[in-house]
């Protein structure tokens, strides 16, 4: 939109450049820093940088969509726990936060002072969604075979047996995320206006 709500206007400026480098000044006017699946594919060092330039710049956060680790498919199958127990490896590959995500950030936040509000945000999928959830399994799939090779000839029937069950508008996921809100404590939301 070209103004908000209160009539103000809105402005959005995009740079790119290395997260793990974000400053405070890179920051400075901005009224807030919003991304969408992000958390979960930073390091703890980018992770760091972008709490430190937020905090630094006294801008608030909202990081949407993290995944957190948990998957329910309903019916379930014998191989859901064991191929997301691979995926959430695959997710922490290469020093990357993961799951973990939302907790270290939250921690992150806290410790320079913000007032951080975590909810959960969960995709719910199912036989109205059911492009999207065949989409969702074969990377789901694809990237805990990739973590763990050994469980590529079983997750090819697994996967066979799923999209089945998904274009049949018979199964049903909920992929768990949760969004973060981390706000500075000179805000009026630190004394209790966000819960």
């Amino acid at each position: 939109p070209e103004a908000a709500a209160d009539g103000g206007r809105v402005t959005v400026a995009t740079r790119r450049g290395d997260l793990a480098r974000l400053t405070a000044d890179e920051l400075a006017g901005a009224s807030l820093v919003t991304a969408s699946a992000l958390l979960d594919v930073l390091t703890r060092d980018e992770l760091d940088a972008l709490v430190a330039a937020c905090r630094g710049a006294g801008c608030p956060a909202l990081l949407a969509l993290s995944v957190v680790g948990r998957v329910e498919l309903a019916p379930a199958d014998p191989l859901d726990v064991e191929l997301a127990e691979a995926f959430n490896a695959h997710q922490r590959r290469g020093g990357l936060l993961g799951p973990d995500a939302v907790a270290v950030a939250s921690d992150a936040f806290a410790r320079r002072g913000a007032v951080v509000r975590v909810r959960d945000s969960p995709w719910r999928l199912g036989a109205d969604e059911s492009a999207l959830t065949a989409q969702w399994l074969r990377g789901w799939a694809e990237a805990a075979c990739e973590q763990r090779p050994d469980l590529a000839a079983r997750a090819e029937g697994y996967v066979r047996r799923r999209l089945a069950e998904c274009a049949a508008g018979a199964l049903r996921v909920v992929v768990h995320h949760s969004d973060l809100l981390a706000l500075p404590p000179a805000t009026g939301f630190a004394r209790g206006g966000v819960s």
